[in-house]
């Protein structure tokens, strides 16, 4: 499987909330929108947290805007009403045939055109 991680994701991971690497094997591939990059770094992190996510984050292939995604997050936030980083985030996934990991509760609810877990339900699981 190919999985773009929200940002809530990587933090969940980071925490201990969400054993990613137990749910995934060594054929997956993980995926970053740059946008997700951001609101990492952005966060308010002490040192420790910074350097865990820069090492997590390291280890992930990341996705930069293109004409194609810019493209469909208008798409996606016109159809959606996402606010513009999450219509971003969904894009990515869509244009990059992805599986979304995220636990945004707006996007949960509202979006149905890619496959999405829930990281939350899926540590359950």
């Amino acid at each position: 499987m190919r999985y773009l991680l929200d940002t809530n994701a990587v933090v969940y991971c980071l925490e201990g909330v969400f054993p990613l690497f137990e749910k995934i094997s060594f054929e997956d591939e993980l995926f970053l929108s740059f946008i997700s990059r951001i609101e990492l770094y952005c966060g308010k992190n002490n040192e420790d947290q910074e350097f865990s996510i820069r090492r997590f984050v390291s280890d992930l292939v990341e996705f930069e805007t293109d004409g194609d995604i810019t493209e469909r997050t208008i798409f996606v936030r016109k159809k959606y009403g996402l606010k513009i980083p999450d219509a971003i985030i969904v894009a990515t996934a869509i244009e990059k045939g992805l599986t979304l990991v995220t636990a945004d509760k707006e996007i949960l609810k509202k979006v149905k055109d890619i496959e999405i877990i829930d990281p939350l339900e899926w540590s359950k699981a």
